[in-house]
């Protein structure tokens, strides 16, 4: 954007108050943005409301400030008369412009080409430092990202403690079930030693029928029947002892499936956590790379402003010694055909037409200027590495260029269709 121009806006009422400019910054423009103007309209500007004004015409919005107004640090007052539809009057609209008071810039009599390659120092200056705060907003803007994603890091070091003392609990539950399958495992062991004694106890039984059996053998069939049925009961509780035993067995098997389930959920808790851990640090170790490399985006910014700065102040210093010198004459230099290769001299302006490719070789010290004019098919421009041209410099068709370069290394661009 121009930075000679002030764009002006008006709210609610017709007064408004636009950025300072600087004491003896020439060349400034009004451009009137949100009311309806006529394409020719009248601007008044004087420095107080009791002197006589100077009136000035305006054009499609814009009207040019006198460069008289800026000799002085008085603040600057514009007066907009526009007629006013609705009420058959006319609308007054005022714009205060304040003045940063400075010393008087040197007066160097300049050629227009020098001027030129001043004054685009400069606003490659400006640029610059534009580009310095925007970077500096997204510094600010990626650090405060950075501190969101801080906090939500920290919040998930909560959610995983939370996790942990879950597990802690579950894993005391499966203890207390495995203890339960213990006790019942130990209540099977005393189930199969009760059918073992019962099944002593029915042999013994049967050992006395025997004997009995042989002291009577008047009363065999009756005692046999008795015996039959003391056999059969005793097989009963065999059966059941060995039931009793296999279900123990299965208890048993039972509580050891069961502990080593416990096991393995308590270990994949541990793992969890672990792992937890690990992202988190990830997480910080990630938030830390955003904070060093914004810190690294804004030191580049800053390391570039100072290289504009330095550019602007040797360009200066040049043209003051060419004038010093009295070496500050510039040729101009008429370039014919369709490719032409060009090694250029000091002070010296190169114009050609309309060209397909153009080999341009800067002086390396002084400045050269070269113009040409890109078809509808862009230039094939080629100069050596060492020229340090603007960011994103590319020749696009059906254009008019001017190239000054300084030095055989800073270049300047100036285009029009």
């Amino acid at each position: 954007m121009d930075t000679r121009i002030i764009s002006v806006s008006f709210g609610s009422n017709q007064h408004t108050t636009v950025k300072a400019r600087e004491q003896y910054s020439y060349g400034q423009e009004l451009l009137f943005s949100n009311i309806e103007l006529p394409d020719v309209f009248d601007v008044y500007f004087a420095t107080s409301p009791y002197d006589g004004a100077i009136k000035v015409v305006g054009e499609n919005n814009v009207v040019k400030i006198p460069d008289d107004f800026f000799t002085t640090s008085d603040p600057i007052i514009c007066y907009l008369l526009v007629h006013d539809n609705a009420t058959d009057g006319r609308m007054k609209y005022t714009v205060k412009i304040p003045i940063e008071k400075r010393p008087e810039p040197i007066d160097m009599d300049l050629t227009p080409v020098e001027r030129d390659i001043v004054t685009d120092a400069i606003a490659t200056l400006q640029s610059a430092t534009a580009h310095v705060e925007e970077l500096a907003e997204q510094v600010s803007e990626n650090l405060a990202v950075t501190e969101e994603n801080v906090a939500t890091t920290n919040a998930n070091v909560e959610q995983s403690a939370s996790n942990a003392e879950l597990a802690l609990q579950y894993a005391e539950n499966a203890n207390e079930y495995a203890n339960t399958a213990s006790a019942k495992a130990d209540l099977a062991e005393t189930y199969k030693a009760d059918a073992e004694r019962s099944k002593q106890e029915t042999i013994a039984i049967v050992d006395d029928f025997r004997l009995e059996i042989e002291d009577a053998k008047s009363d065999i069939d009756s005692k046999v029947d008795t015996a039959s049925t003391h056999v059969e009961s005793a097989k009963s509780y065999a059966k059941s002892a060995s039931d009793k035993a296999d279900l123990a067995e299965t208890y048993k098997s039972e509580a050891e499936q069961s502990k080593q389930e416990t096991e393995s959920i308590v270990e994949n808790f541990r793992t969890e956590i672990s792992n937890a851990k690990s992202d988190i640090n990830g997480k910080v170790n990630q938030a830390n790379t955003y904070a060093n490399n914004a810190k690294g985006f804004a030191d580049n910014a800053e390391a570039s402003a100072n290289e504009a700065e330095s550019s602007a102040n040797l360009a200066k210093e040049t043209v003051r010694d060419w004038i010093e010198e009295g070496s500050g004459k510039i040729v101009t230099v008429a370039v014919s055909g369709m490719s032409p290769k060009i090694n250029a001299v000091h002070n010296t302006v190169y114009v050609c037409g309309e060209v397909l490719s153009l080999d341009f070789t800067p002086c390396t010290d002084g400045v050269c200027d070269v113009i040409f004019t890109s078809g509808t098919t862009p230039t094939l421009l080629t100069m050596p590495d060492s020229v340090r041209m603007p960011k994103n410099f590319t020749v696009l068709d059906n254009r008019t260029y001017e190239i000054n370069i300084l030095n055989g290394i800073y270049g300047v661009v100036t285009s029009w269709a």
